[in-house]
C-alpha cells in the first residue's frame, strides 16, 4: 500500500498504487466468483438466469487485463457493533461513492458510451472527494459493458479493503447486479435507489410506509410478493438481547434494554410481517422505553441505533423486499 502509515494519519488519505498488482487481481476475481456462486444466499431477484460460461469468460478477461485502479483500505465501509454482534455498513461517503459510480455507469450506457479502463485516481477522506478517470469511447457492442461492470466490482472490492468479510452483505446484494450487462440495465433505477445506499432516516420512512401498506393489503399477499422465504426472527432477537452469560441486555447498553422492553411489551408473529411490525414499534416506542439518563440525546440518535440494530440482525432484509416491491406501481412511492 503506497503512502504508508503517515498518509493514513494525515488529512490526505493517500493517493495509492495506480496499477492493480497480482494479489489484488486474484482477490478481486475470487470475489466476483463468490458473488456468482452465492447469488441465492443474497436472495437476488432477476428475470433471467446468467449465462455462466459467458460471465466466466468476461471475468477471466477482467482479471487478465485490469487497468489502473486505486486501492484504499476500508474507505467506504465502517464497522458497527451492538451487544455481542458485529458487522459492517457503508459509510456516508461510501454510499455517495457507490451511488456516483452507479449513476455514471447508467448515464454512459444511456449514451452508448463505454469507459473500458476506469480508475479511481485520488481519494481525500477529509473533504470527501473522489476523482474517477476514464477515457470515453463509442460502444458498438453493449455486451462489452460486462467487462466494465466487472472492473467496477473489483474497484469497489478494493475500496472495501480487499476483504470479503468487510464488504457489507447489503452491498454484496447490489454488486451482484454488476455481473452482467442485461441484469444491470434492466434494474438500473432500482440500483440507483438500492437500500444499501439509504441513510437511516430513509430506512425509517420505508418501514413506516410498509406498515401502513400492511393495513390496506393482506399481509400474506405483501409477503408473497416481497419475500421468499419468510423469516423466523424472534429467536435471533432474543439471542441478541442476551450477552454471553445470558444476562439481560440492559447491562450491554441502554438501546438494547429499551428495544427489549418494546419486544416484550406486545406480541408479534414470528414472520416477516411481524418483524416489520416490531421495527415500526421500535421507531414509535423506543424513546418511551429509553432510560431517563439517555433521554437527553436527540431523537436522531435513536434512528441510527435502530438502523444499526436492523442491519446487524438482517442486513439483506430490505434488499430482498424492495427488489420485488420496487417494480409494483402500488409501492413505487414508498421508495
Amino acid at each position: 500500500m503506497s503512502g504508508g502509515s503517515s498518509s493514513r494519519q494525515g488529512g490526505l488519505k493517500a493517493l495509492l498504487k495506480k496499477n492493480l498488482d497480482d494479489n489484488i487481481k486474484k482477490e478481486g476475481q475470487e470475489f466476483i466468483n463468490h458473488l456468482k456462486k452465492n447469488r441465492n444466499d443474497v436472495h437476488i431477484w432477476k428475470e433471467d438466469d446468467l449465462e455462466e460460461e459467458e460471465v466466466e469468460a468476461e471475468a477471466a478477461a477482467v482479471a487478465a487485463e485490469m487497468q489502473p485502479v486505486t486501492q484504499y483500505l476500508g474507505l467506504i465501509v465502517t464497522p458497527v457493533a451492538m451487544g455481542n454482534s458485529r458487522g459492517w455498513k457503508l459509510s456516508e461517503l461510501g454510499a455517495n461513492i457507490i451511488r456516483g459510480i452507479t449513476t455514471s455507469l447508467v448515464n454512459d450506457m444511456s449514451h452508448q458510451v463505454i469507459r473500458p479502463n476506469v480508475s479511481i485516481n485520488q481519494i481525500y477522506a477529509n473533504d470527501k472527494e473522489v476523482e474517477i478517470r476514464a477515457e470515453a469511447m463509442r460502444c458498438e457492442n453493449k455486451s462489452s459493458y460486462t467487462k466494465v461492470l466487472m472492473n467496477m466490482i473489483c474497484i469497489i472490492h478494493c475500496l472495501c479493503g480487499s476483504k470479503r468479510k468487510s464488504i457489507p452483505l447489503a452491498l454484496q446484494h447490489m454488486m451482484f447486479y454488476f455481473t452482467e450487462y442485461k441484469l444491470f440495465w434492466n434494474h438500473r433505477r432500482f440500483l440507483i435507489n438500492h437500500p444499501c445506499l439509504w441513510n437511516f432516516f430513509k430506512v425509517q420512512q420505508v418501514i413506516m410506509n410498509l406498515r401502513t401498506a400492511m393495513k390496506v393489503k393482506p399481509t400474506d399477499t405483501l409477503i408473497l410478493i416481497g419475500l421468499t422465504p419468510n423469516i423466523e426472527w424472534k429467536d435471533d432477537i432474543i439471542r441478541m438481547f442476551e450477552n454471553e452469560s445470558g444476562q439481560p441486555s440492559y447491562q450491554q447498553g441502554a438501546f438494547l434494554g429499551a428495544a427489549e422492553a418494546v419486544f416484550y411489551y406486545r406480541t408479534y408473529s414470528d414472520t416477516s410481517a411481524g418483524f416489520i411490525m416490531f421495527l415500526r414499534a421500535l421507531y414509535v416506542h423506543v424513546y418511551e422505553r429509553w432510560s431517563e439518563l439517555y433521554k437527553q440525546r436527540p431523537m436522531g440518535s435513536f434512528v441510527v441505533e435502530i438502523g444499526n440494530f436492523f442491519y446487524i440482525l438482517y442486513p439483506t432484509f430490505l434488499c430482498q423486499l424492495v427488489s420485488k416491491l420496487f417494480y409494483y406501481n402500488a409501492f413505487k412511492s414508498y421508495f
